[in-house]
């Protein structure tokens, strides 16, 4: 698995559920990658994606899981995926 690999999936991933939560987002690919996939893996796929414009991430208030959806450029990539 590559940090590319990793991206990839979580933007087609969201092209088929956006906005998700994170939790199910990491789970995803847990399942998917299986031992290869860490939690901070995934977490710092996120923020690059995040800091990239091709997602928004609204950070959790304690109460609710913090969400990530696709930005107009992250539905752009997922298609071209």
């Amino acid at each position: 698995m590559t940090t590319a690999d990793l991206k990839a999936f979580l933007l087609r991933a969201l092209a088929r559920k956006s906005p998700a939560t994170e939790a199910s987002l990491i789970d995803g690919a847990k399942n998917v990658f299986l031992d290869e996939c860490r939690t901070s893996d995934v977490t710092a796929a996120l923020r690059a994606l995040d800091d990239g414009g091709f997602i928004t991430t609204e950070h959790s208030d304690g109460i609710t899981p913090t969400t990530c959806a696709l930005t107009l450029k992250g539905q752009h990539k997922a298609k071209m995926l």
